[in-house]
């Protein structure tokens, strides 16, 4: 199956986006931004590599952050940038999935 470009440039986009998103997660310098900043670098790598638990650990780490944003006394994220969070990471949800399920390596051999 030939992979359309679309799915490369949104493949190459998310795992920008992840790196970004890593990078700002370091420079908060404390322990939650340095364990995001570190989840997020592992899903890059992993979908870089091509493998498909990559996408399913961004999404579950989207799902967190999404419940982080959401919650009034989490206190992780300033009330100005909340539905900004909310919107990114519901849109993380989908396209880990999307891209989970198009783009992935499959893997082809029967078990044992």
């Amino acid at each position: 199956m030939k992979k359309m470009p679309i799915l490369f440039l949104l493949n190459a986009f998310y795992m920008i986006a992840l790196v970004a998103g890593s990078v700002a997660w370091f420079a908060s310098k404390d322990t939650v931004g340095v364990v995001f900043g570190l989840a997020l670098l592992v899903c890059a790598v992993l979908i870089f590599k091509g493998i498909r638990l990559g996408y399913i650990f961004a999404a579950v780490l989207s799902v967190g952050m999404l419940k982080l944003s959401i919650d009034k006394y989490s206190g992780v994220y300033e009330e100005s940038i909340k539905h900004t969070v909310s919107s990114l990471a519901l849109i993380s949800v989908v396209l880990a999935i999307v891209l989970h399920e198009t783009y992935a390596k499959k893997n082809t051999q029967p078990r044992r």
